[in-house]
């Protein structure tokens, strides 16, 4: 039987080179100071492991992108954190326009939200103008934006629904201490007339990723440094602030609603189970009858 050594080595950092040998290396190794196995310089490993992991000529090179795709090492030279001044501005373009418009909202004595198609088309525009203004202030600032793109996905898909449920539930309970006498709930009506399913679909699809991303995928992430309860802390505070609109009930089931899903987000780092969840709370209200 030959005796099979493995003798492994870095090149400057960039991959780790696993060298199967027989009994004549090993013992050619063992005459180079204190018995050590002599590492074997191979460039043709060396330029294989820069991406990824394969076997060729007795070498198993594993490069970073091979220990990326096990969570073992982060390729990204790009930052994950923010300052607490990045995050207020962040927050600011992303939903700047509507804190202001939701206590407004409240001052006028909470009146009815009425959502036509034309509305939802003027809502889908808004929302891609900010992000895009957002994401480029972000890049600006180097923060890593690969880690935002919600990536649809079966399993992440029936984790959303879980999560809506989940969040439903918890939001009916939450805001049945407030119910009257006679089963009403201080909320806000929602008058859909003018809609159509379409927009309204489009709109959820936008809205549901753009205020995961912003609030999750940006503040509390930026801000888990902090500690993960301060991040999701700013990040609900920010979510609850322009849905004052709803009134006291909706804002609440909207709280909820969030701390769900927020951590779920900082204990999975997952967007689209969120997004999705998110999706779904905009459309069920416009497909399901009042009640």
């Amino acid at each position: 039987m030959r005796h099979v050594g493995e003798k492994i080595m870095r090149f400057r950092g960039l991959s780790t080179v696993t060298c199967v040998t027989g009994q004549r290396d090993l013992q050619a190794g063992q005459a180079v100071g204190r018995g050590q196995p002599r590492p074997v310089a191979c460039m043709r490993a060396r330029r294989h492991a820069i991406g990824g992991s394969r076997e060729r000529y007795g070498y198993r090179v594993e490069g970073p992108a091979w220990r990326a795709e096990r969570g073992q090492v982060n390729t990204s030279t790009c930052r994950t954190t923010l300052s607490l001044g990045e995050a207020i501005v962040v927050a600011t373009i992303c939903f700047g326009l509507f804190i202001l418009a939701s206590v407004q909202a409240v001052f006028a004595g909470f009146p009815e939200a009425r959502y036509s198609d034309a509305d939802n088309v003027w809502g889908i525009f808004i929302e891609l103008v900010l992000g895009a203004l957002a994401l480029i202030y972000l890049r600006l600032r180097d923060f890593d934006l690969a880690a935002l793109y919600p990536r649809p996905e079966l399993r992440g898909t029936v984790i959303g629904i879980a999560l809506y449920i989940v969040a439903w539930i918890a939001g009916d309970l939450a805001v049945m201490p407030l119910q009257a006498a006679d089963n009403t709930l201080p909320v806000v009506e929602f008058s859909y007339a003018g809609s159509s399913l379409v927009p309204i679909v489009l709109f959820a699809m936008v809205n549901g990723t753009f205020e995961e991303v912003f609030l999750l995928g940006v503040l509390a992430r930026g801000l888990q440094d902090r500690g993960p309860a301060f991040a999701a802390g700013v990040s609900l505070q920010v979510r609850l602030s322009y849905h004052l609109y709803q009134g006291p009930a909706g804002a609440i089931w909207v709280l909820v609603f969030g701390l769900v899903v927020t951590v779920y987000y900082l204990r999975t780092r997952r967007l689209w189970p969120v997004v999705f969840a998110h999706i779904l709370g905009d459309i069920v209200p416009f497909v399901l009858p009042p009640g």
